[in-house]
């Protein structure tokens, strides 16, 4: 937390929470409550609704609960799937606030999340992510804390196998975010082309190591396999590598490592060896 802002005067800010036809009610019903029982609450939460779901939403009892909490839940029924790139652009473009949080409708925000993350913006930063706690789905057990690199994120990991940062954390001035055009209008990995994008700009992207959002993990890398998911990656290194953000031998090394993650029975392994050695090698 900056130590130069005061917590008792802190501005309004707001959070977007993406939800798809596959999230369970439970799922984000806790998501939102965790975003409720914060120590510093925000004053809207965007729910975009991206694409039409065949489960039934009780939202009028979370709207609510939150209204008694001087929170307003505002929610955005997209009539077609756009996915998280678009259907996020639209949330922010809808906040009324200049600083936003990123949110998933399957993971939970520990009570601090904003008290920790919202001063360091306020005190300058332009970006905040910070740790992780991966939850295993079924069981509800901790698995493992997913770091993020601390301070000033200026530069990719040396090996450039993960992102330096822990997107779902994400926190952001709203002016910052849309200078540097948002999120990209693709399918995959528009999360770590967004990162390229603030490294490009060198806007001010700070890291905290704090635990603050509980990640619910499946197969998410057994759904990534396949050549058209490597095949986005492949074009997305060689466009950092374009672009100076990576050498060459950081794009051949990722290219290699990612064949292997994509297209070997062994590729979960080395996804989570590597997301182990995240900051040791920055």
């Amino acid at each position: 937390m900056s130590d130069s802002v005061d917590i008792s005067n802190l501005p309004k800010f707001s959070v977007v929470l993406n939800v798809y036809k596959n999230n369970r009610w439970e799922s984000i019903n806790a998501a939102l409550m965790s975003l409720l029982d914060q120590l510093v609450r925000p004053s809207e939460i965007l729910v975009i609704s991206d694409g039409p779901s065949d489960v039934t939403f009780a939202w009028d009892s979370i709207f609510s609960f939150a209204g008694e909490m001087n929170v307003l839940i505002r929610l955005i029924e997209l009539p077609v799937n756009l996915g998280l790139a678009d259907s996020r652009n639209i949330g922010v473009d809808a906040c009324s606030t200049e600083y936003i949080f990123n949110m998933d409708a399957d993971d939970l925000c520990r009570p601090t999340r904003f008290q920790s993350s919202l001063p360091v913006l306020v005190d300058g930063a332009d970006f905040v992510s910070s740790y992780i706690v991966e939850v295993d789905r079924f069981s509800g057990g901790f698995l493992k804390v997913r770091e993020c690199v601390v301070g000033l994120v200026d530069r990719f990991p040396s090996n450039f196998v993960v992102s330096p940062i822990n997107h779902v954390t994400l926190g952001y001035r709203r002016t910052t975010f849309e200078s540097i055009g948002g999120y990209s209008s693709r399918r995959f990995l528009e999360d770590l082309e967004l990162v390229g994008r603030m490294l490009l700009y060198r806007v001010n992207l700070i890291g905290i190591a704090d635990v603050l959002v509980e990640v619910n993990v499946d197969d998410i890398e057994a759904r990534r396999s396949g050549y058209i998911y490597f095949a986005e990656e492949v074009a997305l290194l060689w466009r950092f590598y374009r672009s100076g953000l990576i050498t060459f031998s950081q794009a051949m090394l990722g290219c290699s490592v990612r064949a292997l993650i994509r297209f070997s029975r062994i590729g979960l392994k080395i996804s989570r060896y590597f997301s182990r050695k995240k900051c040791i090698e920055y």
